[in-house]
Protein backbone atom coordinates (compact mmCIF):
# COMPACT_ATOMS: atom_id res chain seq x y z
CA UNK A 1 0.00 0.00 0.00
CA UNK A 2 1.54 3.25 -1.01
CA UNK A 3 1.44 6.31 1.62
CA UNK A 4 -1.33 7.96 -0.35
CA UNK A 5 -3.41 5.18 0.15
CA UNK A 6 -2.28 4.85 3.95
CA UNK A 7 -3.44 8.52 4.56
CA UNK A 8 -6.87 7.74 2.78
CA UNK A 9 -7.12 4.99 4.87
CA UNK A 10 -6.24 7.27 7.95
CA UNK A 11 -8.99 9.72 6.80
CA UNK A 12 -11.81 6.73 6.93
CA UNK A 13 -10.73 5.54 10.05
CA UNK A 14 -10.01 8.36 11.73
CA UNK A 15 -12.25 10.80 10.11
CA UNK A 16 -9.65 13.57 9.17
CA UNK A 17 -9.64 14.92 12.87
CA UNK A 18 -6.93 17.10 14.27
CA UNK A 19 -7.37 15.10 17.61
CA UNK A 20 -9.15 12.08 17.38
CA UNK A 21 -12.52 11.54 19.30
CA UNK A 22 -12.43 7.79 20.79
CA UNK A 23 -15.11 8.15 23.35
CA UNK A 24 -17.31 6.81 20.65
CA UNK A 25 -15.06 3.60 19.58
CA UNK A 26 -15.83 0.14 19.99
CA UNK A 27 -12.66 -1.02 18.67
CA UNK A 28 -9.34 0.81 19.07
CA UNK A 29 -5.89 -0.88 17.45
CA UNK A 30 -2.93 0.98 18.89
CA UNK A 31 0.62 1.06 17.85
CA UNK A 32 3.72 2.46 19.46
CA UNK A 33 7.14 2.90 18.17
CA UNK A 34 8.42 -0.95 18.25
CA UNK A 35 6.10 -1.36 15.04
CA UNK A 36 8.44 1.16 13.21
CA UNK A 37 11.68 -1.78 14.08
CA UNK A 38 13.34 1.98 12.78
CA UNK A 39 12.87 1.21 9.22
CA UNK A 40 9.50 2.47 7.42
CA UNK A 41 5.94 2.19 7.64
CA UNK A 42 4.93 -0.88 6.41
CA UNK A 43 3.82 -2.29 9.82
CA UNK A 44 1.78 1.08 10.24
CA UNK A 45 0.08 0.13 6.66
CA UNK A 46 -1.10 -3.15 7.54
CA UNK A 47 -2.40 -2.16 10.80
CA UNK A 48 -4.51 0.46 9.62
CA UNK A 49 -5.64 -2.07 6.84
CA UNK A 50 -6.78 -4.44 9.34
CA UNK A 51 -8.55 -1.37 11.56
CA UNK A 52 -10.34 -0.60 7.77
CA UNK A 53 -11.50 -4.04 7.80
CA UNK A 54 -12.79 -4.55 11.24
CA UNK A 55 -14.17 -0.98 11.65
CA UNK A 56 -11.57 0.03 14.21
CA UNK A 57 -9.88 3.19 14.82
CA UNK A 58 -5.98 3.48 14.88
CA UNK A 59 -4.16 4.85 17.55
CA UNK A 60 -0.88 5.72 18.57
CA UNK A 61 2.22 7.06 20.94
CA UNK A 62 3.54 10.34 20.76
CA UNK A 63 6.79 8.73 19.42
CA UNK A 64 5.14 7.29 16.12
CA UNK A 65 3.81 10.80 15.60
CA UNK A 66 6.55 12.65 16.17
CA UNK A 67 8.65 10.12 13.45
CA UNK A 68 5.67 10.84 11.05
CA UNK A 69 4.57 7.58 10.87
CA UNK A 70 1.36 7.85 11.47
CA UNK A 71 -0.44 11.67 11.83
CA UNK A 72 -1.14 13.15 14.40
CA UNK A 73 -5.51 12.65 14.68
CA UNK A 74 -3.82 9.07 15.76
CA UNK A 75 -2.33 9.90 18.96
CA UNK A 76 -3.70 8.93 22.45
CA UNK A 77 -2.35 8.72 25.84
CA UNK A 78 -1.10 11.87 28.10
CA UNK A 79 -0.73 14.48 25.33
CA UNK A 80 -2.94 12.68 23.12
CA UNK A 81 -6.56 11.78 23.78
CA UNK A 82 -8.59 9.67 25.57
CA UNK A 83 -10.09 6.59 25.09
CA UNK A 84 -12.40 3.69 26.77
CA UNK A 85 -13.24 1.19 23.81
CA UNK A 86 -14.80 -2.24 24.37
CA UNK A 87 -11.88 -4.01 22.89
CA UNK A 88 -8.51 -2.33 22.68
CA UNK A 89 -5.73 -4.13 20.95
Amino acid sequence: MLLKELLYTLTLVNKNEDIADFSNAKIILAAGYGLAQGKDNEYFTKLCSIAKAIDAKVASTRKVVDFEFLPKNTQIGQTGAYAEADLYI
